[in-house]
């Protein structure tokens, strides 16, 4: 099992369309876009959208999922 994090303020759209996860993966995309929410129901990513708006608050939400990560696994 991997983890992916994507954080989609900065690759877009685009760039969650080009992470290739198998069934087995976790996907966690970061961003307060609609569109992106949207793609992640489809393709069954997990869509984190309630950090703090700002300058680097995305950043700083995947820093804190990695650390979860990193001590649970």
């Amino acid at each position: 099992m991997k983890v992916i994090l994507v954080d989609a303020e900065n690759v877009g759209l685009k760039g969650v369309e080009k992470v290739s996860a198998s069934i087995s993966d976790r996907v966690f995309v970061f961003s307060k876009s609609e569109n992106i929410e949207q793609y992640c129901e489809k393709s069954l990513y997990q869509h984190i959208s309630d950090y703090p708006s700002g300058a680097n608050q995305a950043d700083f939400c995947i820093i804190a999922y990695l650390m979860r990560f990193l001590t649970l696994y």
